[in-house]
């Protein structure tokens, strides 16, 4: 690999940042990275495990999943030589920035969901449907 020194931001270019990843990655693929957490599953099963809790279909899960390891996001194995799922230094990074807690859409979310790059609730509540 090269030598390249990690970035490193100030506070006000993480933000940027985060809008900026937010824009790039949609919510399957924040849902897919925030779900890897290294407990040895397959990407199979965490795909199946998203798709029934949250009701996205399966084949987008994995159309997603395969954009995430193309991205050098995430790994995981082939069919012919299967391997647990796990995110790279890269998606760990990405993953740290997009789920800082700091970037939260309260006050008005009693759950604390993330928001994306337009404020907009990525799990919104009832509440936020009244609105």
């Amino acid at each position: 690999m090269n030598n390249v020194p990690p970035i490193r931001l100030l506070e006000a270019d993480e933000e940027d940042l985060r809008r900026l990843l937010l824009r790039a990655l949609n919510e399957n693929q924040v849902l897919i990275l925030s779900n890897i957490g290294g407990r040895g599953e397959r990407v199979s099963r965490i795909l199946q495990r998203i798709s029934d809790s949250r009701g996205v279909p399966l084949s987008t899960l994995k159309l997603n999943a395969k954009i995430l390891r193309e991205l050098r996001l995430i790994r995981y194995g082939t069919l012919s030589e299967p391997d647990e799922a796990e995110l790279t230094p890269l998606g760990r990074s990405v993953l740290r920035v997009v789920e800082d807690p700091t970037y939260r859409c309260a006050p008005f979310c009693p759950s604390q969901h993330a928001v994306d790059a337009r404020g907009r609730c990525f799990k919104p509540s009832p509440a936020h449907l009244s609105d």
